[in-house]
C-alpha cells in the first residue's frame, strides 16, 4: 500500500491536502479494525457522518474534497488492479453540501 500512498502524493496542495485526508480515513479504518479494501458505501456515510460531528464542522468544501481524496484513491486502486470497485462516488460530495441531486431522467 505504501507504493499507492507515495503515487498518490506530490508536491501541489491540493494532493497534499488529499494526502492528508486520505490517512485520516485511514486512521478512522484502522480504529474500527476495517480494511480499505473491503469496506461498504454504508462505512463511508458512517465516515461522513463523522466529520459532519466535528466541532467546529467542516466546510461543505472540505468535506467535498475529503470525499473527493478517497474517490480518487479508490479510482487509483482499481486502475491498479488492487480493488474491484470504488466505495464511493461524486454523488457523495453533493449530498454532504446538504442539497440533493437532481432526479435523472
Amino acid at each position: 500500500m505504501s507504493t499507492a500512498c507515495r503515487r498518490f502524493s506530490s508536491r501541489s496542495t491540493t494532493r497534499r491536502a488529499y494526502l492528508r485526508d486520505l490517512g485520516h480515513y485511514l486512521a478512522w479504518l484502522a480504529a474500527l479494525d476495517r480494511d480499505p479494501l473491503q469496506v461498504t458505501r454504508p462505512d463511508v456515510d458512517a465516515y461522513v457522518a463523522l466529520l459532519r460531528r466535528q466541532t467546529p464542522a467542516p466546510s461543505a468544501a472540505s468535506l467535498n474534497r475529503r470525499l473527493a481524496a478517497l474517490s480518487s484513491w479508490y479510482r487509483y486502486l482499481i486502475d491498479a488492479d488492487i480493488a474491484t470497485r470504488t466505495r464511493c462516488s461524486r454523488s457523495s460530495g453533493r449530498r454532504s453540501t446538504g442539497t440533493t441531486p437532481p432526479p435523472s431522467g
